[in-house]
């Protein structure tokens, strides 16, 4: 394992050993959707959780949370909140789900898992402030020292900082050799924000693509067993409150989340290069130790996370457009073919 991503995991553990060692865990939003990102993320929270010798005794999607199952836990039982980039307005519906949360269980620790913070709309801040203020308990993980100033100035809470959960994942291997020089995954939604990679890489003659894929038919495996989850998720409470349900539940959303994160990392292993305006396609690709080169033309949260914990990695380059992240990805390829092997590769 590389020393960038051994002490990114060292500093994990070191944070959140005070916070959960030992204790009984809530996991809430499990991100069944078709991000890779938020999968890896998720694993790594699970993996975090068996590090520290935690029991994670409940899981639930946005869909399926049940407050009265919750309720129905052990008062030292630890909620949290699933990590990412959605803490703010620009998703509102995540974000919203959070504040509720938060609201309903003034009495527990809760602890939201490391996050970047963005808020374009200055009620919006003003009601999580609020909400957040009122809660004598509540942890706020970030992950980046731009969402660390931010939050510090903004809310009354405890605020920590946390490399991402994906680097609990370890380093991983291609699963086979790569086919393209330079591999471009890039985002198609709304947090494309200024001028979007995408149409600039294919303009330069490269093939984007996103993590997107549509929602798996019910005759598949993987729709087959989202519509188990959502079965047991409408059991009747006393039987929700059975071990052998969070068992049966868990084991739905772990083998869920490791197909989501197989296929991100059967994408991005397809390039001698990556390049993207991805957070979770930077951090995958550093985890599957690849070159790679991304692009922050958003709001600054790749840049924060990259100069907060993987400046010092010799795999990553940062550029703030993407035409100057296309001529940086080639010139990687020009370096590679110049070595007598591949570097770079684990």
């Amino acid at each position: 394992m590389s020393t960038v991503i051994s002490a990114l995991q060292q500093s994990t553990l070191e944070a959140f050993r005070p916070l959960l060692e030992g204790r009984d865990l809530a996991i809430l939003d499990f991100p069944n959707h078709s991000n890779c990102g938020d999968s890896a993320i998720w694993r790594g929270e699970v993996a975090l959780a068996q590090a520290l010798g935690c029991r994670v005794v409940y899981r639930c999607e946005t869909g399926t949370y049940r407050r009265e199952d919750v309720a129905r836990l052990p008062s030292s039982t630890v909620v949290l909140l699933h990590g990412g980039g959605n803490f703010g307005d620009l998703w509102p519906h995540f974000h919203a789900f959070r504040e509720r949360v938060v609201q309903d269980f003034p009495d527990r620790r809760i602890v939201q898992m490391p996050q970047s913070i963005h808020f374009q709309d200055a009620k919006a801040l003003e009601r999580t402030r609020r909400i957040i203020d009122q809660h004598p308990d509540f942890v706020l993980v970030v992950r980046d020292h731009q969402s660390r100033r931010f939050a510090e100035e903004n809310f009354d809470c405890r605020v920590m900082l946390s490399p991402d959960m994906a680097f609990m994942l370890g380093a991983l291997t291609p699963s086979a050799p790569p086919v393209q020089d330079v591999f471009t995954l890039a985002r198609t939604d709304h947090e494309a924000l200024g001028e979007a990679l995408g149409p600039v890489a294919a303009a330069e003659g490269l093939q984007p693509v996103d993590w997107g894929r549509p929602r798996p038919a019910a005759h598949t495996p993987e729709g087959f067993l989202i519509r188990v989850n959502l079965g047991l998720a409408r059991l009747p409470a006393p039987l929700r409150s059975l071990g052998l349900f969070e068992r049966r539940h868990g084991w739905v959303y772990e083998h869920l989340a490791e197909g989501h994160v197989q296929r991100g990392l059967d994408f991005l292993g397809r390039g001698r290069v990556v390049l993207t305006d991805r957070l979770h396609a930077h951090l995958l690709a550093e985890l599957l130790g690849i070159p790679h080169v991304a692009v922050d033309s958003g709001y600054g949260k790749i840049r924060s996370y990259h100069e907060t914990w993987l400046a010092d990695s010799p795999l990553a380059h940062l550029e703030s457009d993407g035409r100057a992240g296309v001529r940086r990805a080639r010139e990687l390829v020009e370096e590679l073919g110049r070595q007598p092997d591949v570097q770079g590769r684990r």
